[in-house]
C-alpha cells in the first residue's frame, strides 16, 4: 500500500502546506530529553501529572515520564502536560489530551500497534490553546494519505535523527526523539518500515525514501511538492507495493535524490498552492538543480526500478 499525500513545499525545512509539528509559528521535528535546545531554541521540560512532576522519556515509539518512585505511560499519560522553553525565556504548555493505537502500515511489523497522542499546547502570555500539528487534516478520511494515523494526533519516536535542510538520515541518538504528525514524512518512513523501531531497511533505502516523499529531485534537500498531492510509490525492499497502477512514471530514486525524472507530480497539479509556488515545475527543477538535474527517464515503465530503491508515480489525473 502505498498511496500517500505528499507533505512539502520549496519553502525552508519541514515548512508550507503540511502538517508540521509546530510552536509560536515556527516548524520543528525533534526535542532532546536532557533539555539541550533543538535547532530551532525550543527545550525540552518536566512533565507534571496530578502535581507530581516528571522527566520526559521516549523510549522506542512510546512517550512515558520518569521518575525516582514512579513511571507513568499509556492511558495514565491523559491529563499530563509538559513543558517547552522558546529561546530560554518563553514557558509553552503542552498538554497530552488523548492516546490512539495506529497500526504499522507496511514492512516487517505490519500491523504491529504504535501509540499515538493528541497533544494541544497553550502559551499563556497569548491566552491560546492550539494543536501541536500545524494543519491537521481532519476533514480527510484516515486511509492511505495518512497511513492509517489519526489527523490531529502525533507519533513520538526515537532511534535515527534527521538533517531536515538536508533531508538526510543521520545516526541515531537516544537523548533525541522525532515528532511527527500526520501525513508528515517522518511520521510515514516509520510507519512504511523505513525506520530502524519499524522494519530493517538499510540507511540508504531510508534516505531514498524520504528524498522521494519530498520531492527533493536535486539531492540538496530542496523540497517541491505541497500537502496533499497524491502519489503512489513501491519500494526495491519489498515494503511497499503500488497501491494502484501508475498512469505515468514520476521518477527512479537512490539516497542521493533522483536517478531520472519523468513526469513531476505538480506537472499537472490542481493544488492552488502547488500552482502558486511552483508557476512552472519544470523551470523550478532547472533553476534549481543546474547542471546536476538529473536526466529524463528512458525506461518509463513503472515497474522497473532499473538498480534504484525506490520508484514513485502519478496516479490517474481525473
Amino acid at each position: 500500500m502505498s498511496s500517500v499525500e505528499q507533505a512539502l513545499v520549496a519553502c525552508p525545512n519541514w515548512a508550507c502546506a503540511q502538517n508540521n509539528p509546530t510552536l509560536n509559528n515556527r516548524n520543528f521535528h525533534e526535542l532532546a530529553e536532557d533539555g539541550t535546545a533543538n535547532a530551532e531554541g525550543f527545550q525540552l521540560g518536566p512533565m507534571v501529572k496530578d502535581g507530581v512532576s516528571y522527566r520526559v522519556r521516549v523510549v522506542g515509539t512510546r512517550l512515558t515520564g520518569y521518575s525516582r518512585l514512579n513511571t507513568i505511560s499509556g492511558a495514565a499519560l491523559v491529563g499530563a502536560y509538559f513543558y517547552v522553553v522558546d529561546q530560554g525565556q518563553h514557558v509553552l504548555r503542552v498538554n497530552i489530551n488523548g492516546i490512539a493505537a495506529v497500526p504499522v502500515w507496511a514492512g516487517p511489523k505490519k500491523g504491529e500497534l504504535l501509540e499515538s497522542y493528541r497533544l494541544e499546547w497553550s502559551d499563556p502570555v497569548a491566552d491560546r490553546i492550539q494543536n501541536l500539528c500545524s494543519t491537521p487534516p481532519l476533514e480527510k478520511p484516515q486511509g492511505s494519505e495518512l497511513l492509517g494515523q489519526k489527523g490531529d494526533y502525533t507519533l513520538v519516536f526515537e532511534n535515527a535523527r534527521y538533517d531536515a535542510k538536508a533531508k538526510t538520515v543521520l545516526p541515531g541518538d537516544r537523548n533525541w526523539f522525532n515528532i511527527g504528525c500526520a501525513g508528515h514524512a517522518l511520521s510515514k518512513l516509520l510507519l512504511t518500515g523505513h525506520h530502524p523501531l519499524t522494519g530493517s531497511a538499510k540507511v540508504i533505502e531510508q534516505q531514498a525514501t524520504l528524498k522521494m516523499l519530498v520531492a527533493d529531485y536535486c539531492g540538496d534537500g530542496t523540497p517541491f511538492t505541497v500537502g496533499g498531492e497524491p502519489l503512489y510509490w513501491t519500494s526495491s525492499n519489498g515494503y511497499m507495493p503500488f497501491f494502484a497502477n501508475p498512469e505515468t512514471l514520476e521518477a527512479r530514486w537512490n539516497e542521493h535524490g533522483a536517478v531520472c525524472i519523468g513526469q513531476p507530480r505538480l506537472k499537472t497539479t490542481k493544488s492552488t498552492i502547488a500552482q502558486q509556488t511552483f508557476p512552472s515545475i519544470d523551470a523550478a527543477i532547472d533553476e534549481q538543480c543546474a547542471a546536476t538535474r538529473p536526466p529524463s527517464c528512458d525506461d518509463i515503465d513503472v515497474n522497473n526500478f532499473d538498480s534504484a530503491l525506490v520508484v514513485s508515480g502519478n496516479p490517474i489525473n481525473e
